[in-house]
């Protein structure tokens, strides 16, 4: 079954924004080969810190956590794509 989670207007343009920054960054290959301007775009442009308030306080309350494991539970018949 599924479920619906509801996020206002301004936190879906966040993340809309946020993605869209890393997608930018990311489709330059040029920028990922000095690691002097992934820190600088990480840290200096604050990219890192919208990400960690995003993923820890905005999407982790999506979805259940696992009390056993401290694992966040993805919905019934998914799987996790990138672990």
């Amino acid at each position: 079954m599924k479920r619906t989670v509801v996020i206002s207007e301004e936190d879906a343009w966040r993340i809309y924004e946020l993605i869209e920054e890393l997608h930018s960054f990311l489709h330059q290959p040029e920028n990922t080969s000095d690691p002097e301007e992934v820190r600088k775009w990480l840290q200096q442009k604050g990219v890192y810190a919208d990400l960690r308030e995003v993923y820890y306080d905005l999407v982790a309350n999506w979805f259940p956590v696992d009390t056993n494991t401290g694992d966040v539970v993805p919905p019934p018949g998914t799987r996790r794509r990138f672990g």
